[in-house]
């Protein structure tokens, strides 16, 4: 029995050994499994290719690209404008898809979509489900950009300046949310975690205003130049910059001057620097000067005292009076005292525009003799007055010398270096008048009050006239208008000369010579009349008046005479939007003004209808009794050219090339127009106006040569192309005028005559005088005839403006 239990128990523990070794093999068997599970996991996730893209991070940027691939499809392009999936099948994961990273699959939907070359750095990827490493995916991406991005999906390097929490625009407004400032504007955020990277220089994917993801992250220090730092309070920075205000906390700024000190760091120009997540203040710049702006040329700036300087080319203006804003080179009021100059390593870095434009005295350029050219061989004046003559090199007055009454005053070009020297001729009283002997205008010898400066270029000698506005007025409203006309007509060409004077006084419009405007038709015609009792009284009655839409000057053109129909800015091919005050309308009895408002009737409607050719052709072969201008003799002209003059054409054409090559064209093999130089017109075979804009004046123009086919764009080149220079105007009064180098208008038709297939003659039926832009001085005539007042006439043509006062310092 004993030798039983000790073989049971033998036997079991056996047993029990047997089952103890079975559950460490399942054991050590599920360790396996999950050790080979864990491990395929891993190299799945891992790789080495660490760290992944997340699918929700390359949305906005599949997106981008097939928007880019569908605006320059084929379809689109030909203006079908077929429905186009704005996400192909192949890349619907990224809108379906719940996964978290992007993967090898996906990788190669996308190739699918936008096929590579060189895809060898997905060479190590084995498996579909396998994640894609961020490295590998922007090696895709630099790609993609540079096949697809078609210029408009762009790898830019930024520097994240700040968000909604730390950046308001100038007129207060906060960022939106978003929305991050950059070195180069306000972007729209579309990169999932853009805060991460915030006062970091990154390498990000664009599109448009558009963040679309970031690239890299780098390492070295940005700098924003020439910021304003406003002040230090409650421990906070305050910049301005590109017309942003931006706002630091303490925790984000280093190296800032004097945090303690408060105002004491304000009304400073800095420079910071952005790296890693702070800003610095990485130099300070402490060197001003302050004096008259003499010219801003050449990228140079003359400061009347202390000599000529570069602009830097992050140059910054800032003006301080008011609410601060940011300006331009533009902004920068020639002949004034208005700003001092931050120089930085002899180098204007900021412009700080300390005040108020009080500004009485206007620069005028004074052309030659033909009013053409702006270069004089020689300078020969008097006095009537004693004056002084003063001398200046590099902007610092070197001699001044007295000259007695009447004696003359004679300035050859050798007599003054180009570029840097500038003599400046100053009666001893303001009522004095300076004559210049060397010029001849219709009056004949003409005096100027004021100072004249005499500078020189190459081409030979600049005159600028500096004079009282309201004296520069009494000189161009009757060189602009007949001083016959009545009162209330000439008031409002008064108003008229005086808001587009000042306008340019605001933005200068000849800054390169220091001056703001020239005497010629380009700008005023001044000093050409002299003055008549008539004029100085329509200027004296509209003082320092001047026409605004919301509180800024108007652009006040005016020209001759319409047709019965005015046009808008469109007519200078300038780019810029049409403001509301100079829209093309109808310009008659019909159009007046009922209790202050315009009548319900769109008075555009006729100038839009006008563009059409048949509509036109009618409009111009017929007259209108209700329009002001019915009876004056440029209501309506007739031009007819028996013998065409082909040579004198392509003289012309070649000649308004150079002026503007982007306004005459010339077809190319593919039937398409391009700017090129004129060689040879030839026999031409037809002639067609292609395009009429609001008003119907002509806009675009096809002449069809033998050798070329030209389009010339413009209403004046237009002008140009179409006056052979001997041909005389027959107006409808009777009498015929010379048409000069230009016809009347751009309101015209043109009939051909042809023999064998050839042009050899044209009649063209025109109306109006002049571009057809704002006033109508002969409507304006017309209406101050029919006892419309001053005010009424102004409003009439520039429709929702508003007349205001300028208010001086005596």
């Amino acid at each position: 029995m004993y030798r039983d239990n000790n073989r049971y128990y033998k036997e079991n523990n056996n047993r029990n050994q047997k089952l103890l070794i079975k559950a460490l093999f399942c054991v050590a068997g599920i360790i396996v499994l999950a050790f080979i599970a864990s491990t395929y996991r891993n190299y799945k996730i891992r790789e080495g290719k660490e760290p992944y893209v997340r699918v929700e991070e390359i949305k906005p940027v599949i997106e981008a690209f097939v928007e880019v691939r569908n605006k320059n499809s084929d379809a689109y392009l030909q203006g079908t404008q077929v429905l186009i999936d704005v996400i192909p099948e192949e890349l619907k994961f990224l809108i379906l898809s719940e996964q978290d990273y992007l993967t090898y699959g996906n990788i190669l939907s996308i190739l699918e979509v936008f096929p590579l070359e060189d895809i060898s750095m997905l060479e190590d990827y084995k498996k579909a489900e396998w994640y894609v490493g961020l490295a590998d995916w922007n090696q895709l991406l630099y790609q993609m950009v540079e096949v697809y991005g078609n210029g408009e999906i762009q790898v830019r390097e930024q520097m994240l300046l700040g968000t909604a929490d730390h950046i308001t625009r100038e007129d207060g407004a906060a960022l939106q949310e978003g929305e991050v400032l950059t070195q180069n504007g306000i972007y729209e955020n579309k990169y999932w975690n853009l805060s991460a990277s915030l006062f970091s220089n990154v390498a990000a994917v664009c599109y448009g205003n558009q963040i679309l993801t970031l690239t890299e992250q780098t390492d070295e220090q940005s700098t924003l130049k020439n910021v304003y730092l406003a002040g230090v309070s409650d421990d906070k920075a305050h910049f301005f910059w590109n017309g942003y205000h931006m706002m630091y906390p303490g925790e984000v700024m280093e190296r800032l001057p004097a945090m303690e000190q408060g105002d004491e760091v304000s009304r400073k120009i800095v420079d910071i620097g952005i790296e890693r997540g702070k800003i610095s203040v990485t130099r300070e710049k402490n060197e001003y000067v302050h004096g008259k702006l003499m010219q801003v040329t050449g990228g140079a700036i003359e400061i009347e005292g202390h000599g000529r300087y570069s602009m830097d080319e992050e140059m910054e203006v800032y003006r301080l009076y008011g609410e601060l804003t940011s300006g331009a080179e533009s902004d920068l009021k020639i002949g004034y005292a208005f700003t001092d100059f931050v120089i930085e390593d002899g180098k204007v870095a900021a412009c700080l525009m300390i005040k108020e434009e009080d500004m009485q005295y206007i620069r005028v350029l004074l052309k030659d003799s033909n009013l053409l050219g702006r270069h004089h061989e020689s300078f020969q004046a008097y006095c009537s007055q004693d004056c002084e003559v003063v001398s200046y090199k590099d902007g610092v007055e070197t001699d001044r010398k007295t000259v007695s009454q009447g004696e003359k005053i004679a300035i050859e070009a050798e007599d003054i270096a180009i570029n840097n020297e500038r003599i400046k001729i100053i009666p001893s009283v303001l009522s004095a008048k300076t004559t210049i002997e060397s010029i001849n205008r219709s009056q004949g010898i003409p005096s100027y009050f004021g100072i004249l400066e005499i500078t020189r270029e190459d081409g030979g000698l600049l005159i600028i006239n500096e004079v009282l506005l309201e004296d520069y007025l009494c000189r161009v409203v009757p060189s602009e208008m007949p001083s016959s006309y009545p009162k209330e007509a000439l008031m409002t060409q008064a108003i008229c000369a005086r808001t587009y004077a000042y306008g340019k006084m605001l933005k200068s419009g000849l800054p390169q010579f220091g001056a703001h405007v020239d005497d010629s038709a380009g700008f005023q015609v001044y000093n050409n009349i002299n003055e008549q009792v008539s004029t100085t009284d329509a200027v004296k009655a509209t003082h320092n008046m001047i026409a605004v839409y919301e509180e800024e000057p108007i652009g006040a053109y005016y020209y001759s005479t319409s047709c019965g129909v005015g046009a808008d800015t469109g007519v200078w091919h300038g780019g810029n939007e049409t403001p509301p005050y100079l829209t093309a309308r109808e310009i008659g009895t019909e159009a007046v003004m009922t209790e202050g408002k315009m009548d319900a009737e769109d008075l555009g409607t006729v100038a839009e209808s006008l563009k059409e050719e048949e509509n036109f052709r009618e409009w111009i072969m017929s007259t209108n009794n209700s329009h002001y201008e019915s009876e004056e003799g440029w209501y309506r002209w007739i031009y007819e050219v028996d013998e065409i003059d082909v040579d004198h054409i392509e003289e012309v054409l070649k000649s308004r090339y150079a002026n503007n090559p982007n306004l005459i064209l010339t077809e190319n093999k593919e039937g398409e127009f391009e700017s090129k130089e004129i060689d040879s017109l030839g026999e031409i075979k037809d002639i067609q106006i292609t395009k009429r804009i609001s008003g119907g004046v002509a806009d675009e123009m096809v002449i069809v040569g033998k050798e070329a086919v030209i389009k010339v764009l413009s209403e004046l080149n237009i002008r140009y192309v179409f006056s052979d220079g001997v041909t005389k105007v027959l107006r409808q009064t009777g009498d015929e005028v010379n048409a000069s180098a230009t016809l009347p208008s751009a309101f015209m038709v043109i009939d051909l005559q042809k023999e064998d297939d050839k042009v050899i003659g044209y009649r063209i039926t025109g109306g109006g005088f002049g571009h057809g832009v704002g006033m109508s001085q002969n409507g304006a005539k017309n209406m101050a005839e029919s006892g419309m007042s001053c005010e009424e006439i102004i409003t009439f043509y520039y429709p929702g403006i508003s007349l205001k006062t300028l208010q001086f310092e005596e």
